[in-house]
């Protein structure tokens, strides 16, 4: 046998640098107008999150929504203060540098000690409530590279040394420029210059042979001064579908699309009437999900990654790195259902309604994912005796589940979740309304390979020279121990452990159980 059985295919694939997780206890607090008799501890959502790599350090910073109810002392009323907190933190990180992509899960919880702060004699009319809140930060930085792979032809696979792993790898990247021309009419008339921002929400794309179709909402936000002197703020949907012509998409690829949204200038017409002028600046790629072999234990070796190149100011180039292995994908969408209260007579809610998903969070169990999230909601209703507008803010959380084959507790999933469709439609009482939206998840389980990348002139093992035989590795299976645990802790796939000692039921390894660990 020689090497003219092992093919070489050069791939793009994001190698993963850092993957960690980190701890805050922030504090927290909150003014409440009068005397408090009684309150509840609050509510934490996370509202916004991101991330950038510095050198040796990642910047992190996230908003926070919390909500407190309260009994006014006073009325015996009950009441809810909302407030929200930004804060910003930098990590040190070793591995990180510009030019890496990052990104943060932010996970907060109220870590207690909630109450009520003595006064002095100018505060007397109001009451202070400190607390706790507990930041859990999960972050990877990784890194598009160019990588080869070695893998042999169909006739060099055996049932017993192949090792398959699915892999997502770059095939291309997109970006385009969209004109945006949004006509808008204001409820009042505006006192001056009106200020306009936008930005795009529920994004998606979908790739087909030689055609990227984009589509998602731009939501523009008005602020602008009444003939009283008040601030009036109004916002607008406008729902987007465009087609972006892309020589290297093809049906069946996955494409992912971010996009940034912005008003350059305004255009009056008659009344109230303005046409908002501005562009809506994409990006995106187009991924593949391929199986490679990842034995490498033998002269026969399936599969063997080599850096093929890294940039000349990258400190350490021949570090070890990892690779998500895709274990499974799902999708399944969900109904959320609620009545809305405005405590007032409404005559209509403007549509489209800006709806999208906040504070996502996920747990993996077994084959399964569960997401749980806030479907947060600008409502502008149109007061039934006076005509005014004011916005009407809703959250309501949910919880789905998405079936994942292969999927297990420990592994990691990349969930997404678009708001399909969203309908308000107002009760014949007036002052309630029912509110029905899809929301539709997208869920990606991986665990990680560990790699030593080699430098790109070192040849490939070859079939007619024989590796060294290394002597089997024994482990001791402790309590607490998992096939998946074990796997990530010398680096090889749970599939190898499984197939070395024969295991029937992986979710069944005792204490004192030896288990062979091939390399």
């Amino acid at each position: 046998m020689t090497n003219q059985a092992v093919q070489e295919v050069k791939r793009t694939i994001t190698l993963v640098r850092s993957d960690q997780a980190g701890e805050l206890t922030l504090p927290l607090t909150i003014t409440l107008p009068g005397e408090v008799e009684e309150f509840k501890e609050p509510e934490i959502t996370v509202l916004e999150a991101m991330a950038k790599a510095l050198s040796g350090e990642l910047f992190v910073s996230f908003t926070l929504q919390q909500d407190t109810y309260y009994v006014v002392k006073e009325t015996g009323l009950v009441e809810k203060a909302s407030s929200k907190h930004f804060f910003s933190h930098l990590l040190t990180v070793e591995e990180s540098r510009p030019g890496l992509e990052a990104q943060v899960d932010v996970e907060a919880s109220f870590a207690g000690g909630w109450r009520a702060e003595p006064l002095n004699e100018l505060e007397q009319t109001m009451t202070k409530l400190n607390g706790e809140c507990q930041i859990r930060l999960n972050y990877t930085i990784s890194r598009e590279d160019a990588l080869v792979a070695a893998k042999p032809t169909v006739s060099v696979l055996t049932e017993s040394t192949a090792k398959s792993a699915a892999v997502e790898t770059v095939r291309s990247h997109f970006k385009d420029d969209l004109d945006l021309s949004l006509p808008v009419s204001l409820s009042e008339t505006p006192q001056g210059a009106i200020k306009a921002t936008a930005y795009f929400i529920n994004e998606k794309a979908t790739s087909m042979c030689g055609w990227v179709k984009i589509e998602g909402d731009v939501v523009a936000s008005i602020v602008y001064q009444r003939s009283d002197n008040i601030l009036q703020k109004e916002t607008f949907v406008f729902p987007i579908k465009e087609y972006i012509e892309h020589g290297e998409a093809k049906t069946g690829q996955e494409a992912k699309i971010s996009g940034e949204a912005e008003i350059l200038f305004n255009v009056p017409e008659a009344d109230n009437k303005f046409v908002l002028r501005g562009l809506l600046s994409l990006k995106g790629t187009l991924t593949a999900i391929e199986k490679f072999d990842t034995s490498m234990r033998s002269q026969e070796d399936d599969l063997f990654l080599a850096s093929h190149h890294f940039q000349p100011s990258h400190p350490h180039p021949h570090h070890k790195f990892k690779l998500e292995e895709v274990v499974g994908t799902g999708s399944s969408q969900t109904l959320v259902e609620q009545d809305i209260f405005f405590g007032r007579p409404v005559k209509f809610v403007r549509e489209p309604v800006m709806a999208r998903v906040r504070h996502l969070q996920h747990e993996i169990i077994h084959n399964k994912v569960i997401v749980r999230g806030i479907l947060h909601k600008e409502l502008f209703a149109v007061e039934a005796h006076t005509g005014a507008v004011f916005v009407h803010e809703v959250n309501e959380k949910f919880v789905h589940f998405v079936d994942v084959p292969g999927a297990a507790p420990g592994m990691r999933a990349h969930v997404d979740a678009r708001v399909e469709y969203v309908r308000v439609r107002v009760n014949p009482d007036a002052v309630t309304a029912h509110q029905a939206a899809i929301i539709e998840i997208r869920v990606k389980v991986v665990g990680f390979i560990k790699k030593d990348p080699i430098p790109p002139h070192k040849p490939w093992p070859k079939p007619d020279h024989p590796q060294p035989v290394k002597p089997p590795r024994i482990y001791i299976v402790r309590s607490g121990d998992s096939v998946w645990k074990i796997a990530n802790m010398f680096g090889v796939s749970m599939e190898s452990i499984i197939a070395a000692n024969q295991l029937k039921n992986p979710d069944l390894i005792y204490p004192g159980q030896k288990l062979i660990i091939p390399y």
